[in-house]
């Protein structure tokens, strides 16, 4: 953790201070360093997409890094990780041999509000209330992570229909290959949120996806019971901006927890501009995107590779903290992928990869933080392209008229 002695050291020190992690919190994170007298060497990155994309190898001027890099620039530095997902960073500096870092802990104390930040990819500016909010879910992420004596888990995506209102041909959460989706029930989605709750201490940020979450017709239903959670810190609502709010559920969503992320898919979210009049006129908060940084990661192939091939597979994988819930069956999994390919029956049955949280049990904790925390590959990564931050980017959102086929290996009742 950081303290000021901490921030003193790292005034004085010889060494270069780097900061992991040149996103959003990667930039607050230098302005709060600068305020507080601490010279940042350079920023180092996994995302080679994100440089790229940017078409700058620099940040506020700064080099950023590729980590293969490090050792061969760096026998030694300190580290300020500017990420929520620290478990996997600090995996990557031990295996460098770098032992100086720190959480981003000196963000508590600053304020941010008279700076403007843009996104990923330098493309947009960012609203001032999505600012705050990543910058908290870090906080908050890393918080739990170093305190062994609670269960928090970053995120959890609460998967409430298989329907979606598109079909995308490169889903990455493989909505394409539904040909009889399902739209789960309210008591079966607040079950699965009842059956959660009673093992997790806290999830900072629940999202509610699908498929299209609007297409749920009690989602605001939903949303009234995750606001009522004292253990959800955040909401979010990922939209493709095709259904407008209805208007019995406005009230619903307007909360200081809730907000909307509005995917901008150009003709194809037909109703992107009643829905955003809507959230503004009823001061709900919502952060609008571009469609970008699609990969080939939504095509289901059977690669039997070996195990180290599908270790490096998951370690470089920018989705597999996604813990995923599908509320209509009470199964929890690492990611969108391995949910969806599970409940497909396109991959076998591994009971290392999924947590039945409707049965309870004295380790039913532990298998969750397993998930949480995982460190080794889970089955579904064999069939899976991978979803590294190097890959290359591909067109998004073309769309398929028929569900793709597949081959499956369990039937759908096993689900």
């Amino acid at each position: 953790m950081i303290s000021i002695d901490n921030i003193e050291t790292l005034k004085q020190t010889d060494l270069p201070v780097i900061i992991y992690g040149a996103d959003l919190v990667g930039k607050v994170l230098f302005n709060a360093c600068k305020s507080a007298g601490i010279k940042v060497e350079c920023f180092c990155d996994d995302s080679i997409n994100k440089i790229n994309l940017s078409r700058s190898d620099t940040v506020y001027g700064l080099e950023v890094v590729d980590p293969a890099n490090l050792r061969d620039k760096y026998s030694d530095a300190h580290f300020l990780v500017s990420s929520t997902y620290i478990k996997d960073i600090i995996h990557h500096l031990k295996k460098l041999d770098f032992t100086k870092w720190y959480d981003c802990s000196i963000l508590r104390n600053y304020d941010h509000w008279d700076d403007e930040y843009t996104d990923s990819w330098g493309r947009r500016v960012v609203s001032k209330a999505f600012v705050d909010f990543t910058i908290k879910a870090c906080l908050s992420s890393q918080e739990g992570y170093l305190n062994k004596d609670k269960l928090f888990a970053r995120c959890v995506d609460l998967v409430v229909t298989e329907k979606c209102s598109m079909k995308c041909v490169d889903c990455s959460n493989l909505m394409q290959y539904y040909d009889t989706p399902e739209t789960y029930d309210l008591e079966s989605v607040l079950k699965s949120i009842d059956f959660l709750f009673s093992s997790v201490d806290e999830v900072y940020e629940m999202r509610v996806i699908g498929g299209e979450p609007m297409l749920n017709k009690d989602i605001h239903l939903i949303i009234e019971r995750l606001i009522a959670e004292e253990k959800v810190k955040r909401i979010v609502i990922y939209t493709n901006a095709t259904i407008p709010l209805r208007e019995h559920q406005i009230p619903s969503f307007k909360s200081d927890k809730l907000m909307f992320l509005v995917t901008d898919y150009a003709q194809l979210s037909r109703n992107i501009s009643r829905l955003v009049a809507q959230l503004e006129d009823n001061e709900i908060a919502f952060d609008r995107k571009p469609v970008d940084g699609w990969t080939d990661s939504g095509t289901i192939k059977h690669h039997k590779r070996n195990d180290e091939e599908n270790q490096e597979i998951f370690d470089y994988c920018c989705a597999k903290n996604n813990v995923t819930l599908m509320a209509g069956h009470n199964k929890l999994y690492n990611c969108p992928f391995a949910a969806n390919a599970h409940t497909l029956g396109a991959v076998p049955d591994n009971t290392n990869d999924v947590v039945d949280i409707s049965v309870e049990s004295a380790d039913t904790k532990k298998k969750i933080r397993d998930i949480v925390y995982r460190e080794d590959f889970v089955g579904a990564c064999d069939f899976c392209n991978g979803r590294s931050y190097s890959m290359p980017n591909i067109v998004p959102a073309i769309q398929v008229r028929k569900p793709l086929e597949y081959v499956k290996l369990r039937r759908m009742n096993e689900k």
